[in-house]
């Protein structure tokens, strides 16, 4: 008995030197840890526009033989939001030909201005400035677009794409 009993002390203060042992590796492990993170804002320019198709139909004919006669459009919106400044909002033309004149006007422009007065013509496949001051907002504006034919045009279709883009200036 007497072995035993030595035999369980002896397996009795293993087991608590082990727990000891366990509770101080626990106690030593650390109870925070640190990260680093890198956060990062990224421009964001988004445009779109409330009808991807419209058509415009000249289906009268003009005072005289000198005289154009147009059809027009207003019921068209563009909408943008950037957080990036000093933005100008661009329309480019790509036209199967340009047989007729197109034009296009910007109206009731909120959160920017109107980079021309008039009209834009599309005589070419060009770019134009459409919209400028556009910076760090949500904005909007109407747009009028004008299809003009003289009485010398023959009746034909002509398909154009307007790509409206947010651009620096």
């Amino acid at each position: 008995m007497k072995q035993v009993l030595q035999h369980m002390t002896t397996q009795g203060l293993r087991v608590v030197l082990l727990s000891a042992l366990a509770t101080s590796l626990c106690y030593s492990q650390p109870s925070s840890a640190r990260q680093r993170l890198l956060l990062e804002v990224v421009e964001v320019n988004k445009i779109s526009i409330d009808k991807d198709f419209l058509a415009l139909s000249i289906d009268h004919t003009p005072r005289n033989h000198s005289s154009a006669v147009g059809a027009a459009s207003t019921d068209c919106a563009l909408s943008w939001t950037t957080n990036g400044s000093e933005k100008k909002i661009t329309v480019g033309n790509a036209a199967d030909r340009n047989r007729y004149q197109l034009r296009l006007a910007v109206e009731e422009v909120a959160n920017g201005e109107a980079a021309t007065s008039g009209e834009i013509a599309f005589q070419d496949n060009g770019t134009h400035d459409f919209v400028r001051g556009v910076g760090r907002s949500a904005g909007e504006c109407r747009l009028k677009l004008t299809a003009v034919a003289g009485l010398s045009e023959e009746p034909a279709e002509e398909v154009h794409l307007l790509t409206y883009t947010i651009t620096s200036n």
